[in-house]
């Protein structure tokens, strides 16, 4: 089933990251933020917070290197969708996360239990679709852990 969702803001959440620098990098903490989402579909409709971390290494030529984890966890009243952790990083000579589409998997629990809803975030524009999660493709058992 496709799902779409269209952003009408955020909670006024503390914007200023928490830094701290831990020996030759920094590390960014961002505070929860409620994020407002209208959602087409009323599994989604819920309590949607947002939280990240940055981390910003300097290399030796000047130039530095980011890493950025985020996560959305929608709590609803049937339920939650949890977001996978999501890694984006930028560094010199690949193209800029800003304008890179994301890809998002959120798994279900209480009454979506054995759901999945796969989105796509391109700038406000998220959309995708919910599917069973014994849909999704096996991960390769040489990539499984011993």
């Amino acid at each position: 089933m496709e799902v779409a969702a269209e952003y009408r803001g955020m909670e006024a959440c503390d914007d200023e990251p928490v830094p701290e620098a831990i020996g030759p990098y920094e590390l960014e903490r961002y505070e929860p933020c409620e994020v407002y989402l209208d959602w087409d579909d009323p599994r989604f409709e819920g309590t949607d917070v947002w939280a990240g971390n940055s981390t910003r290494f300097d290399l030796d030529d000047g130039t530095f290197m980011t890493f950025d984890h985020k996560i959305h966890d929608i709590v609803t009243d049937d339920g939650a969708w949890r977001m996978r952790p999501h890694l984006r990083f930028d560094a010199p000579g690949y193209p800029d996360p800003d304008g890179n589409t994301e890809w998002w998997v959120l798994d279900g629990e209480g009454a979506y239990e054995g759901l999945v809803a796969l989105l796509v975030k391109e700038g406000e524009d998220l959309r995708g679709f919910v599917v069973p999660s014994d849909r999704l493709p096996p991960v390769p058992e040489h990539l499984l852990p011993a």
